[in-house]
C-alpha cells in the first residue's frame, strides 16, 4: 500500500526553439512511500484560460494514472480533482483507494457533509505537531462510515472532516481551517 497525491504543479519553463521558452502547467503523481520519487507528469493544455486549464487537468489525471501501478494505493487529489468519473475509473477500474477533498464544485456533496459534521462532539484524532516552521498547530478529525450509502457521489468508504488550528509563533495570529 502507499499514497500516491495528483498535483497541480504549477508550470515548468520548457526550451522550445531557439531561445524561447514556453511555460507549461504541469499535472504531477508522486509515490509518497518512494522517498518522493515522481512517477508520472503530464503537460495541462491550458491555451491562457484558467477555466480551460482546470478542465484540462481534470481530463489529463486518468491518463496521468494510465501509466503507473496503482493497485491497492490510496490516490489523493484536491477539490479540483473530486469527479465522479475519476472515483470510478479508481477503484472500480484500477482497485485503488481515492481521498478526495470536498468544496464547492460538488455541492450537493459538501452540503451533505457539513450537515452531518455541523455537531461534531468529540474528535476521533487529535495530534499536537512540534512548534516547527514557526508555528504551533492542532489537527482535530472527525470520521464516519454512516453516509456511506447515503451520499451521492461512487465508492465511498468513510468520511471525515479535519480542523486545523494554526498560531504563527512570531506574530501570534492564529488561523482555523475546515
Amino acid at each position: 500500500m502507499g499514497t500516491l497525491p495528483i498535483e497541480d504543479k504549477g508550470k515548468e519553463e520548457v526550451k522550445r526553439t531557439n531561445e524561447i521558452k514556453t511555460a507549461i502547467p504541469l499535472l504531477e503523481a508522486i509515490d509518497i512511500e518512494g522517498k518522493d520519487v515522481k512517477v508520472g507528469t503530464l503537460p495541462i493544455e491550458d491555451k491562457g484560460k484558467e477555466e480551460v486549464k482546470r478542465t484540462n487537468e481534470i481530463k489529463t489525471a486518468i491518463p496521468l494514472l494510465e501509466a503507473i501501478d496503482i493497485e491497492g494505493k490510496d490516490v489523493s487529489g484536491d477539490a479540483l480533482l473530486t469527479q465522479r468519473e475519476l472515483a470510478d475509473y479508481l477503484v472500480g477500474t484500477r482497485k485503488a483507494h481515492y481521498y478526495f477533498t470536498v468544496k464547492g464544485n460538488q455541492p450537493g456533496l459538501l452540503e451533505a457533509l457539513e450537515f452531518y459534521f455541523r455537531d461534531r462532539g468529540q474528535p476521533h484524532f487529535v495530534e499536537h505537531t512540534p512548534p516547527d516552521h514557526g508555528r504551533i498547530e492542532t489537527r482535530k478529525i472527525w470520521t464516519t462510515t454512516e453516509l456511506n450509502s447515503y451520499l451521492d457521489f461512487p465508492h465511498v468508504g468513510q468520511a471525515f472532516v479535519i480542523e486545523r488550528h494554526r498560531t504563527d509563533k512570531k506574530s501570534g495570529e492564529s488561523s482555523l481551517e475546515i
